[in-house]
């Protein structure tokens, strides 16, 4: 009996043993959390710069390998400015040779990793040599072509692509390279280089293509592009693809979580008052309903995509002017816009209260919340004299 104690217990002593020595190593492990970036859904995986001693060959894989995974291959939503802790030591900007120099590759490099998108363009744009252009894409790049070719019509820049492409005009490339870019300018909302390719290519693009990228479409804010696209689009026909045309793809059919919208509505979902002005002197159809019979003017009220919580006003305001009566439909929840709006108020009236019980109370955070709380009083208001009316 004693003999077989001690058998036991030699083997209870062993598998103690064992299992501290797993759980110490376990704790030793470093933990590679990986970085976030807001405007795009996914995480992008940065574990391969823990140990900051790669050259601009492995950089470029593993900025590659981020995209991929990401869904995006757009440097100016994956790139996070925590990775210019080690940029001179990661792309051995201490060591570039002096034709690199002269090209102004670091700036470059720290243009894109601060997300910086004018500057890349500026950069960029000084480069008048497609040799130059290629070799400095090439060195950041790690020499995939794929992803230069995304990045250079993500910048959206005429002239940037030209200079890749060594054209003097669009109009010397062939149908497949216009395919190409004519998706890809889809893809990020390139409105320059996609009016490009209508007006000097003449290559008109199917509208179900266009409505499957309204959404990209209806991000873009600089005016003058807008503007331009607007003209060129209506030399083509393609106007009221923008006004009244709802989004009824075939491969949607279907799937519970697809709803139809029309372009209006993506442009409520960003609050975009640049676009919508255009639009509304375009004609565009103000009381359009998507699949769950929302107006524009329940998208915006419910959006959380504004630059400013004033810009849902004005965008109503907008609409209101338009056509008042759009105020005095219900959506499938059997909701007015006033509804949605005091639904809001009422959240935002709870978060100010909150933040009064507090403490350590914010003045800076308060004052946005009690913003929030102006902006649905007056929607509101502005709401309810239509009813009234």
């Amino acid at each position: 009996m004693d003999r077989l104690k001690k058998v036991l217990l030699f083997f209870l002593f062993f598998y103690l043993i064992v299992f501290i020595s797993k759980n110490n190593n376990a704790q030793s492990l470093p933990i590679i959390q990986p970085v976030v970036v807001p405007s795009v859904i996914t995480q992008v995986d940065i574990s391969g710069f823990s140990g900051g001693q790669q050259n601009a060959s492995e950089i470029g894989s593993i900025v590659q390998d981020n995209m991929v995974k990401s869904g995006l291959i757009n440097l100016k939503d994956l790139l996070s400015t925590n990775f210019t802790q080690k940029t001179s030591e990661i792309y051995k900007l201490d060591n570039l040779t002096p034709d690199l120099r002269d090209l102004h590759l670091a700036d470059i490099v720290s243009a894109i990793l601060n997300n910086d998108i004018e500057k890349q363009k500026a950069l960029l744009g000084n480069i008048v040599s497609s040799f130059e252009l290629s070799k400095v894409l090439n060195y950041i790049f790690n020499n995939d072509k794929e992803t230069i070719i995304n990045y250079v019509v993500s910048l959206d820049s005429e002239k940037i692509l030209k200079t890749y492409y060594n054209l003097l005009n669009l109009n010397n490339i062939d149908a497949s390279l216009k395919d190409m870019l004519l998706n890809l300018s889809l893809k990020y909302g390139s409105l320059e280089i996609l009016t490009s390719l209508i007006e000097k290519c003449k290559f008109i693009p199917d509208d179900k293509l266009i409505v499957k990228y309204f959404e990209n479409i209806a991000q873009v804010k600089d005016i003058e592009k807008i503007q331009k696209f607007i003209t060129v689009i209506k030399s083509v026909s393609l106007l009221q693809t923008f006004l009244e045309q709802r989004d009824k793809l075939v491969e949607h059919l279907g799937n519970p979580d697809y709803i139809l919208k029309a372009f209006i509505h993506y442009v409520a979902i960003y609050c975009n008052l640049n676009w919508l002005k255009i639009l509304l002197k375009e004609g565009v159809l103000v009381q359009l309903w998507d699949f769950n019979k929302n107006t524009p003017i329940h998208v915006v009220i419910e959006t959380e995509k504004y630059e400013k919580i004033e810009d849902k006003c004005e965008f109503v305001a907008l609409i209101l002017k338009e056509k008042d009566i759009t105020a005095l439909y219900r959506n499938r929840q059997d909701k007015y816009a006033t509804d949605l709006a005091m639904e809001k108020l009422n959240e935002y009236k709870k978060l100010l209260d909150l933040e009064k019980a507090k403490s350590n109370i914010s003045l800076i955070k308060q004052n946005e919340i009690q913003k929030h709380v102006d902006c649905y009083t007056k929607l509101i208001n502005m709401l309810s004299q239509i009813y009234k009316d």
